[in-house]
């Protein structure tokens, strides 16, 4: 992937919106249970306080397979904050343009994955503060363990979001195994292999809310500030691009089953006709 997403270009971002500080605890949800199923077309999800009280709003104005823009306010007429897309449909690294807070051009990162025998992802940002800043790796990890389990009414597993020592490839590779059960020598708050979880992603189970999507929650120095308003920011759209490509991921699969039953049924219907005529 070359990394120059062209259609992001045409999204101009206001840095207005950073100013309010991101939430520890945000509730995503679809704007009503019907919402749900008119994914492929265009959507929007909108993110709630830990109190109810409507924050942002995300519009994904292809579904599953366009950009997704983030809004600074709780609706899509809002100024945009941040934006996130793919270079082609056939590219699974995500770019994401986020805001400048010195009225630079805008600040991109990108969102590798790595689909081979585990699907891996990961970023590289700046972090920090003033003369402290540093550039620091990231990781999302399947989970269902009990930091995940603590969220919301979680019921579907999710993803935590480690910090890693390094920006070294190899630490990520080798470090990247599905933490299903947390068993860090280190206790709650930290992976298997030690690393910090400093985000948690929960999906919301159907049978507990129909128009609900999941919970983001900041942990660790990742709900302290410390690592910056941008690496939040960062944080929430890395998220939101991996819940895009697990839906299109499920919509291809459920799409692929249907398709091999109804030729199955074909064959099946054909057998049958003859066994109608008096073969049978």
């Amino acid at each position: 992937m070359g990394h120059s997403n062209s259609t992001l270009q045409f999204h101009e971002l206001s840095a207005a919106g950073i100013e309010k500080e991101i939430p520890r605890i945000i509730r995503i949800s679809y704007e009503s249970r019907w919402s749900a199923f008119a994914s492929l077309s265009g959507m929007e999800l909108f993110l709630d306080g830990p109190n109810g009280e409507p924050m942002y709003a995300l519009d994904f104005d292809k579904g599953l397979s366009g950009d997704i823009i983030l809004h600074s306010g709780p609706s899509v007429d809002s100024p945009k904050l941040a934006v996130s897309g793919r270079e082609s449909r056939f590219d699974n690294d995500y770019l994401v343009r986020l805001p400048s807070l010195s009225g630079n051009a805008p600040q991109e990162v990108i969102l590798y994955c790595d689909t081979g025998l585990k699907t891996l992802f990961w970023f590289d940002i700046q972090v920090g503060h003033g003369p402290d800043q540093r550039v620091e790796g990231f990781e999302w990890r399947r989970s269902r363990g009990a930091e995940v389990k603590s969220v919301g009414q979680s019921r579907s597993g999710g993803y935590k979001l480690v910090r890693l020592s390094s920006t070294n490839t190899k630490e990520k590779c080798s470090s990247s195994e599905e933490d299903l059960h947390d068993g860090s020598t280190k206790g709650q708050g930290y992976s298997s292999d030690g690393k910090e979880i400093v985000a948690v992603w929960a999906n919301t189970s159907r049978l507990t809310s129909l128009s609900g999507v999941g919970e983001f929650h900041f942990r660790g120095s990742g709900a302290t500030g410390e690592l910056g308003q941008l690496w939040a920011l960062m944080a929430v759209m890395s998220c939101m691009s991996i819940w895009q490509m697990d839906r299109r991921t499920a919509a291809a699969s459920h799409a692929g089953a249907a398709g091999a039953a109804g030729a199955a049924g074909a064959v099946g219907g054909g057998g049958g006709g003859g066994c109608g005529g008096g073969g049978c």
